[in-house]
C-alpha cells in the first residue's frame, strides 16, 4: 500500500491483483423468479410432519440453525437443559407425573438438584418446557395450511388438526399440561406457553377477520371476540376428546370439534344437528346454481 502526497492509499498492482474480486449482483429477472417460485410452494400437510413424540431437539441439533455459535456456557445450559427433558419424560413416564420428584429427575439428568431449579421452578414448569418447543413449531406449520379458496371452518379445521395431532401423540403428558395450565403458577416457562397460545388465537382472528370482509361471517362483533370464542371451544373439545379413551385417535377429536364448529359458525337458528344442516345448506346452494344454469 502507498500513499500519495494527498494523503490518499492506493493500492500498488500486486495487491490489486490478489484483492478478491467482488461477487456480481443478481439480476432482476432471477430474483422476481426466485420469489414466484417461492410464493407458489405448497406449505406442508399436516399429515407430512412428523408428530409421533414431543422431542426437544438436541444442542448438536440446534446448533447448525442458530445465526450465531453458542459460547461454552450458552451450550452447556442447552445441554443440561436437553438432560433434563429426556430424564423428566423418562421419570413421568416409570412414575407417572403425580409421584415423579424433581430429585428423581435431577439423578437421571446427572445433575444436583440445585442445578435444576436453575432451569425449572417446579413439576409444572417442566411440563410447559416439554411442550414449548414442539407448540412453537406447530404454530408455523399450522397456520401455513389453509388456503385461500377454503371456506372459514376449512381453514380453522385446517389448522386445528396439527394441534390435535400433536397432543394425541402423548395423551398422558397432554392431559397433564391441560390440567396444570389451569393453575396458571409462575414458572420460569409459563410465560412462553401463554405467548404461543396466543399466538393461536391470533392466527384465528386473522382468518374471522378475512371472513368477515368476504361475507362469510355476517356479525359485525370484533373479530378477536369471535377468535376467542372459537378457542374456547376448541380448548373444551381437545379437554374432552383426550379424556375420552386412554389411546384417543386423533381422527375422532377433529370430527368432534368439526360438530362444535359448525354448530358455533351456523348458530342454532336452523333445525337438525350440525351434519344435516350443512347438508341442507348444500342442497339449497346446488338448487341456486340449477336455476342459474
Amino acid at each position: 500500500m502507498r500513499r500519495s502526497a494527498k494523503g490518499e492509499s492506493r493500492m500498488s498492482s500486486s495487491e490489486q491483483t490478489s484483492s478478491p474480486a467482488r461477487a456480481a449482483s443478481p439480476s432482476r429477472s432471477t430474483a422476481s423468479a426466485s420469489l414466484a417460485a417461492l410464493a407458489k410452494a405448497e406449505p406442508p400437510a399436516a399429515h407430512d410432519v412428523n408428530l409421533s413424540n414431543l422431542r426437544m431437539p438436541t444442542p448438536a441439533e440446534e446448533a447448525p440453525r442458530r445465526s450465531k455459535p453458542m459460547g461454552i456456557r450458552e451450550l452447556s445450559k442447552q445441554e443440561s437443559q436437553h438432560k433434563i427433558l429426556v430424564a423428566a419424560r423418562e421419570i413421568f413416564a416409570e412414575h407417572g407425573y403425580q409421584e415423579a420428584t424433581l430429585r428423581q429427575i435431577a439423578t437421571k439428568a446427572g445433575l444436583t438438584v440445585g442445578a435444576l431449579f436453575n432451569h425449572v421452578k417446579d413439576k409444572r414448569d417442566l411440563i410447559y418446557l416439554i411442550f414449548n418447543e414442539e407448540v412453537d413449531k406447530i404454530v408455523e406449520t399450522a397456520f401455513a395450511s389453509p388456503r385461500a379458496y377454503q371456506s372459514l371452518s376449512a381453514k380453522i379445521l385446517s389448522v386445528t388438526e396439527h394441534y390435535i395431532r400433536m397432543f394425541g401423540s402423548e395423551p398422558v403428558l397432554s392431559r397433564t399440561l391441560l390440567t396444570e395450565i389451569v393453575a396458571l403458577s409462575p414458572g420460569l416457562h409459563l410465560n412462553r406457553y401463554l405467548i404461543t397460545r396466543a399466538r393461536l388465537v391470533d392466527g384465528i382472528e386473522r382468518i374471522v377477520a378475512e371472513a368477515q370482509v368476504t361475507g362469510e361471517i355476517g356479525s359485525t362483533e370484533a373479530s378477536e371476540i369471535i377468535a376467542r370464542h372459537i378457542f374456547f371451544v376448541f380448548s373444551a373439545s381437545l379437554r374432552l376428546w383426550l379424556a375420552s379413551s386412554a389411546r384417543p385417535e386423533w381422527r375422532d377429536g377433529q370430527r368432534d370439534f368439526e360438530r362444535h364448529l359448525n354448530l358455533l359458525i351456523r348458530g342454532l337458528s336452523e333445525k337438525g344437528d350440525s351434519r344435516s344442516v350443512e347438508a341442507k345448506r348444500g342442497l339449497r346452494l346446488a338448487s341456486r346454481n340449477d336455476a342459474v344454469m
